[in-house]
């Protein structure tokens, strides 16, 4: 709804508030300041944050890299709503996958994170989680996404165990451009402060989707609120999209909370009927 050219509407500035904008983590980093429960990029032993405490519930785990971890914030309201024993499993700089350190694909994998991600896979094995969440798309620099083959390969092993999977694609990354742009801007700019959706985006992925003809596995578009069909922008909603080069601010993962919710009652219903303890 456009606003009648009477009625004169000031800027406003942008969320989170630039003085915090790259301190605008998750739930993930400040638990792992207490007690190192992200693995950090030499070391390859599984271990996990857990966001609500809990004994009880439906488990599910999200595993990969930071940008996994950056969507930490709105799961674990949905795990509080619904009751889940939601656990993270993320390594610095380290997808979920199955790519050698040698690969086609031109991905950085380092010894720590091939074992990282078999210990992980072996977790996942042995705990049967009720669901499992990660990316679906990555991409090197700055280049379009892209889904590797071991990055299939592992979310389709997770697949057969009989596990549902439900995957995040990718995030655009800031450009020069767009980080001068919002560094300018007083809040009426905002549109200005965008560039083209093929610097960011595949449209093989953005017309077919994730490369699999599996029903236990869905991908969540992210693109869908950061840009439309020709643009991709750093604020939308007046909310700062990016706290970095390349990892979303909280709040605005935490703006997604409706549509991960409907996304999540749509692909595993049984997972999400209210705790009846939510107040």
């Amino acid at each position: 709804m456009v606003a009648p050219d009477y009625i004169d509407i000031a800027p406003q500035p942008f969320l989170p508030d630039s003085s915090i904008l790259r301190h605008d983590f998750g739930w993930n980093i400040h638990l792992t300041l207490e007690n190192n429960c992200v693995q950090r990029k030499t070391a390859s032993d599984p271990v996990s944050c857990q966001y609500p405490e809990s004994t009880s519930g439906p488990l599910v785990i999200m595993v990969g890299s930071s940008h996994t971890g950056q969507w930490s914030t709105p799961f674990g309201q949905l795990a509080e709503k619904y009751g889940w024993d939601l656990e993270l499993y993320e390594k610095s700089g380290c997808l979920f996958n199955r790519d050698g350190i040698e690969n086609d694909a031109g991905v950085l994998i380092t010894d720590s994170c091939v074992v990282w991600n078999d210990n992980v896979l072996e977790a996942i094995e042995e705990r049967q989680p009720d669901l499992v969440i990660t990316t679906g798309t990555t991409r090197i620099g700055n280049e379009p996404e892209m889904t590797t083959d071991g990055m299939l390969e592992a979310i389709n092993h997770v697949e057969e165990m009989g596990i549902p999977v439900f995957l995040l694609r990718e995030n655009m990354h800031r450009t020069e451009n767009i980080e001068t742009c919002i560094a300018e801007s007083q809040g009426d700019k905002v549109f200005d402060c965008a560039e083209p959706r093929e610097l960011f985006y595949d449209p093989v992925i953005d017309a077919s989707g994730f490369p699999s003809e599996s029903e236990n596995i869905t991908m969540f578009d992210t693109s869908k609120y950061t840009c439309d069909a020709d643009q991709c922008y750093g604020i939308v909603g007046n909310i700062a999209v990016l706290r970095d080069e390349n990892h979303l601010t909280t709040t605005f993962a935490n703006s997604a909370l409706p549509f991960l919710d409907e996304a999540l009652r749509e692909f595993v219903p049984h997972l999400t009927v209210e705790d009846e303890k939510t107040p």
